[in-house]
């Protein structure tokens, strides 16, 4: 078993042997190392690795950000992984109409398929609307089921906030080129 370090992988015996290293210096201070370790990695899926994307989506319920360049297959595998999961409904936010999924205007809590939220492609115009779903998702304990889906989540200023703070709301993923934040975990898609 490995961990990721920053691009690095670790191996546990070296993990282990840094915290037993490190295991007199404060809990809050071992706490934001433990948390450097295990969050601010980015890892590298292939376009194709369905089972290792879904894997590393679906470890924890904590955010996930999926970056990669310009047309590299970030929203094909995110629709992928729509179409072969059946334990979880997902709510896509959109706004370049790419999600073949029944669409809605607001968010229910007794959803019994995924579906899509079609934002106004200039950004703009979507920049307010999104505003408005962001607060509805900050505005309760959403079902285990749910996983919210935020695509070109690089648009809006409110994903960061959704990044911090969504994930004890709800599982969120956003999909843009490059990282929002550094605090959570990062897939990089490549080819």
């Amino acid at each position: 078993m490995k961990k990721r370090l920053l691009n690095f992988w670790i191996d546990k015996e070296t993990l282990l042997k840094f915290k037993a290293r490190y295991k007199n210096i404060s809990a809050r201070i071992r706490e934001l190392i433990e948390s450097d370790l295990n969050n601010n990695s980015e890892i590298i899926v292939q376009r194709d690795n369905l089972a290792m994307f879904r894997n590393f989506i679906f470890e924890d319920d904590l955010p996930v950000q999926v970056c990669g360049n310009v047309g590299v297959g970030k929203s094909s595998i995110v629709k992928k992984l729509i179409e072969n999961t059946n334990d979880k409904i997902f709510i896509v936010l959109d706004s370049h109409n790419e999600y073949d999924l029944p669409t809605i205007q607001t968010i229910p809590d007794n959803l019994k398929k995924s579906v899509r939220i079609l934002l106004p492609e200039q950004p703009s115009a979507a920049q307010g609307i999104f505003n408005l779903y962001a607060n509805q998702i900050l505005s309760r304990k959403w079902p285990d089921s749910y996983c919210f889906v935020i695509e070109e989540s690089h648009r809006y200023k409110e994903t960061k906030l959704l990044l911090r703070e969504g994930r004890k709301f709800a599982k969120l993923i956003t999909i843009s080129p490059d990282p929002l934040v550094s605090f959570c975990k990062r897939i990089r898609i490549v080819k």
